[in-house]
C-alpha cells in the first residue's frame, strides 16, 4: 500500500488524539444553564461568580441517580483514558512502516490489518464514551451537551476515518489496483507491470 495512505492516516490520529486529549479534561462535556458544568471526572458549580468544582460522579450523585449510573460514567472516563493503549503502538507501527524504505513494500502492503484493527479498537473504546454521555444527558436529565463532549465526537468521526481509508486502500492494495498499490509491490505479488514486462523483452542493442 502507498505510503501516503499511510500519512493521511497518521494525521487524521494525531489530530484526533490532540482533539480528544483537549476534551478528556474539559469539565464542560454537559452544562446547565451555567450552574454548574460537567466533566467525566469532576463537577463544577458557579456560586456568586466563583467556581467550585469536586469528583463526579461521587456519593451525592450516587445516591442521587444509582449505582448503576456511577459505575457506567466512570467506566466511561476510563474507557477513553485506555483508548490510547491502542492508538500509541498504531503511531508508532505508521510511522515504521512508512519510513521502512522501498524494501519495505511487502510491510506496507500487509501492514494496513495490524493498523486497522488497532484503529477499530481506539475508536470503538472512544465512541462508547460519547454513547454513554449523550445518553445520560438525556435520560438523567443533566443538561446540554458541551465543547468537550464535541471534540470528542470530532475526535471518534477522524479515528473511524482513517480506519477506513486504512481499510479501503489496505484492500484495494491487495487486488493490485493501481491507485492504492506501492509501485515496488510486483516484486512480492509475482505481478508485473505490462510496461515493465515489455520493457525486460526490449533488447538493448539491435542486431539489425
Amino acid at each position: 500500500m502507498k505510503v501516503i495512505y499511510y500519512a493521511i492516516s497518521f494525521f487524521m490520529l494525531v489530530i484526533s488524539a490532540a482533539s480528544t486529549l483537549s476534551g478528556l479534561f474539559k469539565v464542560s462535556w454537559v452544562f446547565k444553564r451555567s450552574v454548574n458544568n460537567i466533566g467525566l471526572f469532576r463537577i463544577c458549580y458557579d456560586k456568586l461568580g466563583v467556581q467550585e468544582c469536586q469528583r463526579f460522579p461521587n456519593q451525592g450523585t450516587c445516591d442521587e441517580l444509582g449505582e448503576a449510573f456511577c459505575t457506567v460514567w466512570s467506566s466511561a472516563g476510563y474507557t477513553i483514558q485506555l483508548s490510547f493503549i491502542f492508538l500509541v503502538p498504531c503511531l508508532c507501527a505508521i510511522t515504521l512502516i512508512a519510513c521502512i524504505g522501498r524494501k519495505g513494500g511487502k510491510k506496507r502492503r500487509e501492514g494496513w490489518r495490524l493498523m486497522s484493527y488497532l484503529m477499530v479498537l481506539y475508536s470503538s473504546l472512544q465512541l462508547f464514551t460519547v454513547i454513554t454521555v449523550a445518553v445520560f444527558s438525556k435520560t438523567k436529565n443533566l443538561g446540554h451537551l458541551g465543547t468537550g463532549f464535541y471534540m470528542t465526537l470530532v475526535a471518534v468521526l477522524l479515528s473511524f476515518t482513517a480506519c477506513f481509508i486504512q481499510i479501503i486502500a489496505g484492500f484495494s492494495a491487495s487486488r493490485n489496483y493501481a491507485w492504492a498499490k506501492e509501485e515496488k509491490d510486483y516484486w512480492f505479488t509475482g505481478r508485473r507491470s505490462s510496461s515493465l514486462t515489455a520493457d525486460e523483452h526490449t533488447p538493448l542493442i539491435s542486431h539489425g
